[in-house]
């Protein structure tokens, strides 16, 4: 009885700890083959070079190699992926997505012709949703995915027709500015928008609203080989295979692994 209620003890007082722990987000990238690669982090994206991926193969699904894009939406845990053809395809857990398995078809040839996109992702900033349209390069955004599914949203005259993807990152990336907009060069700031440009160029922006005002006021991280990385003249994943969506997750923090963990071991000694 005592060990029962000292473990229980333990885990209530790990949960407790919880609100002070900050998650880290792996990303998931799918790429022209249908690879899906899983990162650390933005920052572990921004490590890998024209030549050498920094993520791994956890699954390959050839269905997503056309995928407009995919993403989490982080209140729900839901991934919708944004079909070659235009469907969106839900998945109510990442495990699912992965073995593409329990997807259901929530909308069919929604996004084709002059309303495809080429990226697609939640917006923690407002819950909604955004992505980019090659037909004109402009920004598209929807409150929620019942605007997704009518397509009914508003549109930012952007530039951005020839992007391989969009993603949100929860965790903040500091990256450093190249300068021309809103900073100057060199300055700070928190990323959480990011994009791979068509010659798979790897970078971020503070917010939408900076982002579809304009390229100039991203950043990237230092020291890192931003040129070419995730689409372009690019060999990490092998010749001729860009990037074409990408996600984050966040993960399950160490405090509570490590606290099942310890409840795990008092148990075995009881």
């Amino acid at each position: 009885m005592k060990v029962g209620r000292l473990s229980t003890a333990l885990v209530a007082v790990g949960l407790m700890g919880l609100g002070g722990v900050a998650q880290a987000a792996a990303v998931y990238v799918t790429t022209s083959d249908g690879g899906i690669w899983q990162y650390d982090s933005v920052a572990d994206m921004f490590s890998q070079t024209s030549s050498v991926t920094s993520g791994v193969l956890v699954a390959t699904q050839a269905s997503y190699a056309t995928d407009q894009g995919s993403t989490m939406d982080l209140s729900t845990g839901h991934i919708y992926r944004v079909t070659g053809s235009g469907d969106v395809v839900e998945y109510a857990t990442l495990s699912g997505y992965l073995a593409n398995t329990g997807g259901a078809t929530i909308a069919t040839a929604l996004f084709t012709g002059s309303t495809a996109l080429n990226g697609f992702s939640y917006d923690g900033n407002t819950g909604g949703f955004y992505g980019t349209m090659p037909s004109n390069g402009d920004v598209r955004s929807w409150a929620s995915m019942a605007d997704v599914l009518t397509n009914t949203g508003t549109t930012a005259a952007a530039s951005y027709g020839g992007n391989l993807f969009n993603l949100y990152d929860p965790d903040g990336t500091t990256l450093i500015a190249g300068g021309g907009g809103v900073y100057t060069a060199g300055d700070e700031f928190e990323g959480h928008y990011y994009q791979s440009a068509g010659n798979g160029n790897l970078e971020g922006w503070a917010t939408v609203t900076l982002y579809a005002a304009s390229p100039t006021n991203r950043g990237t991280l230092v020291g890192s080989d931003t040129q070419n990385v995730f689409g372009g003249n690019t060999t990490a994943w092998g010749a001729n295979v860009d990037a074409v969506a990408a996600f984050a997750v966040p993960e399950p923090s160490v405090a509570i692994l490590g606290c099942l963990g310890l409840l795990g071991l008092v148990r075995r000694r009881r």
